[in-house]
């Protein structure tokens, strides 16, 4: 679908408006931006789902804090952690540590403190 070309709304536009009105004009303008940016494909994958996507390096064992700048609701796992070859998660562990940040542990099948695996993972703001 192509979005015709729609310009902002003045108050002269509607000149016999009362003054109370420019308030609802200005609302109503912001909302059609953004409404016309997302509607032509100018929004991105993170502004869409209010996302962060980070990939992280892992060590066996060890808490990582990740800062992020999201009210946040919950945190997704996308891709199993590689180095040479597969390693398989044997345990996780995520702390909110306080608004903006969560601390992240994994540990690896047959890993050691040596072990190191990369993560990607998306936080999803709410």
């Amino acid at each position: 679908m192509r979005i015709p070309t729609i310009k902002r709304i003045l108050k002269g536009d509607i000149p016999d408006s009362p003054d109370w009105f420019d308030k609802i004009l200005s609302t109503l303008n912001q909302f059609m931006d953004a409404a016309i940016t997302c509607f032509s494909g100018r929004i991105t994958f993170t502004e869409n789902m209010l996302c962060e996507i980070k990939e992280l390096t892992f060590t066996h064992g060890v808490e990582l804090l990740i800062s992020h700048k999201l009210s946040l609701l919950g945190c997704l796992k996308i891709m199993s952690p590689y180095e040479s070859g597969i390693l398989t998660i044997a345990t996780e562990a995520i702390r909110v540590i306080d608004n903006n940040t969560i601390g992240m542990t994994y540990t690896f099948t047959g890993g050691s403190s040596s072990t190191k695996g990369k993560i990607k993972i998306i936080l999803i703001g709410k």
